[in-house]
């Protein structure tokens, strides 16, 4: 194969690559879902976006359980007559 047509299949391969940003951009003008910016820099970054995802599913799911001793703790509060305080302690180590 000579340099010639080298350079000529590159071009091909480049003009195919620009037709296709080309058709995303236009698709995106019409796009409505909203992305996170993280989750484009996870991307940019070679990183896995889904990892982002389950960290935050944890955190949300650590702040329910915290939320859920505090809950607890206020009902118990009301049912024994005890400090809360004291309530709270007890709760949050259930959890």
């Amino acid at each position: 194969m000579t340099r010639r047509v080298r350079v000529f299949i590159g071009l091909i391969y480049r003009n195919n690559v620009i037709n296709h940003l080309s058709t995303i951009d236009e698709m995106a003008q019409h796009t409505q879902t909203m992305i996170p910016i993280q989750i484009l820099a996870d991307i940019d970054n070679a990183r896995n976006p889904m990892q982002l995802t389950r960290d935050r599913l944890e955190r949300a799911a650590t702040e329910n359980q915290f939320m859920n001793g505090k809950i607890a703790a206020i009902d118990a509060s009301v049912v024994t007559e005890r400090p809360i305080t004291t309530q709270l302690i007890l709760a949050c180590s259930l959890f």
